[in-house]
């Protein structure tokens, strides 16, 4: 997709794989404006590329589009994605249709954070567990403290279970 985060992602898979020599390197942005479509065509494209593996930033129902156009094709390559595929599995049901897609994401290594979120929840942490609940407790530290984010005097750390975040930063963003 077109997202910051979507672009980031893309250019350090194509820098992996043409410092790796891999020759065949597509890439295509979208917009997830009318984004079905917009799979679709992307898989008729991978079909007739042919490539071992593909590399998409999508969310659940955009993956289990691409991935239903592959399937009508009879083209499967390997389908590596930026999210737990669970979720999309379960909506999907198909279990052929997933035979060759894989979700990426984050390592949860607090071993406490990830027992405290299964008993909780009754499941294991997914992805942004950690980066969600350290968001909200710092916004909980900002608030408490009443401190004004957007002033470029305020001062604020705090280590959460994925990084540290901090006021001021160095742009706009809270990171």
């Amino acid at each position: 997709s077109s997202f910051p985060f979507s672009l980031a992602h893309a250019d350090m898979v194509e820098r992996t794989a043409r410092s790796s020599g891999t020759r065949n390197v597509f890439r295509e942005e979208f917009s997830y404006e009318g984004y079905v479509n917009t799979m679709k065509v992307m898989a008729l494209k991978v079909s007739r590329l042919k490539p071992e593996m593909v590399f998409i930033v999508a969310d659940y129902f955009a993956l289990d589009t691409f991935l239903r156009e592959l399937q009508s094709l009879k083209s499967a390559p390997m389908v590596l994605d930026t999210q737990h595929l669970d979720a999309a599995f379960e909506l999907a049901g198909d279990a052929e249709r997933y035979r060759n897609a894989y979700g990426i994401y984050p390592l949860i290594r607090d071993a406490a954070f990830a027992g405290a979120f299964q008993k909780r929840f009754g499941r294991a942490p997914r992805v942004y567990a950690a980066e969600g609940y350290d968001i909200l407790k710092f916004l909980f530290e900002i608030l408490s403290r009443r401190i004004d984010p957007a002033s470029r005097q305020s001062q604020i750390a705090f280590r959460g279970i994925a990084g540290e975040y901090r006021l001021p930063a160095l742009t706009r963003e809270i990171c």
